[in-house]
């Protein structure tokens, strides 16, 4: 898979200030520099999800206030 933001040398200098010198690393999607940092660090994990939107969620507040007052 190619990397859009991390390269070689941009993986290598992370990997450098945590004093990791020698290491596999294996991407198996587009990763960012901050996921990288997250998963060294342990402190995050990334799980796949699914979002869910309804219609009604494209709608400002103040549209939907005007779309109920109007029914009564």
């Amino acid at each position: 898979m190619s990397q859009s933001e991390l390269d070689l040398d941009t993986v290598k200098a992370i990997l450098g200030e945590y004093r990791i010198s020698n290491a596999d690393i294996t991407l198996r999607h587009d990763a960012i520099a901050e996921e990288l940092i997250d998963v060294i660090e342990g402190n995050r994990i990334y799980i796949p999800c699914i979002y869910v939107l309804n219609k009604i969620d494209q709608i400002s507040i103040e549209v939907g206030c005007c779309l109920f007052y109007n029914l009564f």
